[in-house]
């Protein structure tokens, strides 16, 4: 089933204040860094090659569920100092030892067993290399469609959507900028 399918947005005229209350938000952002700009995923595997790269991100965005910025950035750090930033490393690894090393990643026990998975499918399936579409990162155990926009944009240089996630879409609606059906804010 269609992971997408289950989230439905009604969309509204943007308020006529939108412009400055982006250029607020840009102008706060300007005052300091957050965890994000310095820990986030896109800074996973920022100096290896290419390959090297995409898998620590995908690796790096998987263990960020349920977890502060600054401790997915740790674990994959931990990861990298143990040579497992490399998929058939991964692999080879067995699941308590990954866990141990992602620890203290929330739910880290699960997302050991499912960074392990992907490592699997990333070398049977794609040459080492992690998948290049929504469809098959959406098909990784831990993938949902905002990781797998995470991925696409950051690993592969391809926006295909935007990652909305719950902090988002809070904003947003906060901002009366678009409304999710069933919240109290509005009903479509």
């Amino acid at each position: 089933a269609d992971q997408e399918a289950n989230i439905v947005m009604c969309v509204v005229a943007a308020p006529e204040n939108w412009e400055a209350v982006l250029a607020g938000i840009k102008n706060i952002r300007l005052s300091g860094q957050a965890p994000v700009d310095t820990k986030g995923c896109e800074k996973a595997g920022s100096l290896l090659p290419p390959k090297e790269r995409r898998f620590a991100v995908l690796i790096s965005t998987m263990m960020s569920s349920q977890t502060k910025d600054e401790v997915t950035h740790a674990a994959v750090e931990r990861l990298g100092e143990n040579g497992l930033l490399d998929p058939d490393a991964i692999v080879r690894t067995d699941e308590a030892t990954l866990a141990n090393l992602i620890k203290p990643v929330g739910f880290y026990q699960r997302k050991a067993q499912f960074i392990k998975e992907a490592s699997r499918i990333c070398l049977e399936r794609f040459g080492g290399d992690i998948p290049d579409t929504l469809t098959d990162l959406l098909a990784l155990k831990g993938v949902g469609p905002k990781m797998a926009h995470l991925v696409m944009s950051i690993a592969w240089k391809n926006t295909q959507g935007i990652c909305v996630d719950t902090h988002v879409h809070r904003i947003s609606n906060r901002l009366g900028w678009v409304f999710r059906e069933g919240t109290k804010q509005v009903v479509c």
